[in-house]
């Protein structure tokens, strides 16, 4: 069964939420001009996970009505956020809301993606210079590994082997010089340098996919004629 509910948004409220001991995860609150219906009681809004996808969508542009599923709703504690899986189900843009509100181009899903890929890099950079402070790690060495991250994945995109060759080849050096400094610091650890390793590689995949973002929309302004006066 189903029981779908049109709902004006009357704000949206980024934050973050607490999903485990150790876990916080990004997050939107509908604020809404009517009650939802919950396991424990009614409230006027609904918390949903900001990833990039359908609620995502939802969360990035001010619409001014959804539709809300109270038959799910109610089988959830107000305040939790719904699992990712589900979310389509219980949440969706009404159809009244105004088309000036609702994506409806390529360009307007690559512009949500560009921001995702935004997000999560502020984010892993973010931890990555808590983790190297801690750490006491060189940065130059990090931005070098990171340098390095980047070729070895265009080059594979590109199948240049000797590339490939030389940017393992400065992994491996970076690394073994982390961990000579280790054997002096005695903080950095065989562990350490892996974790390094893979946020340094993580980095390298979303700036990649964010200059390629940047360079089909140089290339699309390249194709627009210029106007007529």
């Amino acid at each position: 069964m189903t029981n779908w509910k049109t709902y004006r948004v009357i704000t949206t409220i980024r934050g973050s939420h607490q999903t485990g001991v150790n876990s916080i995860e990004s997050c939107v609150k509908f604020c809404l001009d009517d009650w939802v219906e919950y396991s424990n009681g009614k409230e006027k809004y609904i918390v949903l996970p900001i990833h990039f996808n359908y609620y995502q969508l939802i969360g990035s542009w001010q619409i001014e009505q959804i539709e809300i599923d109270n038959d799910k709703t109610r089988y959830q504690e107000s305040g939790n956020i719904f699992d990712s899986e589900d979310i389509s189900s219980v949440i969706r843009a009404s159809s009244s809301t105004s088309m000036d509100s609702v994506p409806r181009t390529q360009d307007d899903y690559s512009i949500l993606q560009n921001r995702y890929h935004e997000l999560k890099i502020n984010n892993k950079e973010g931890e990555l210079e808590k983790f190297i402070q801690e750490q006491g790690i060189d940065r130059e060495k990090v931005w070098g590994l990171r340098q390095a991250y980047q070729k070895l994945i265009q080059s594979r995109e590109n199948y240049n082997q000797t590339n490939i060759n030389e940017a393992r080849e400065s992994i491996e050096k970076i690394k073994g010089e982390l961990l000579k400094d280790g054997e002096f610091t005695k903080k950095v650890s065989v562990d350490n340098v892996q974790k390094l390793c893979r946020d340094c590689e993580k980095i390298a995949k979303l700036t990649i996919e964010q200059d390629k973002f940047y360079q089909q929309q140089y290339e699309a302004r390249q194709e627009v004629p210029p106007r007529n006066n």
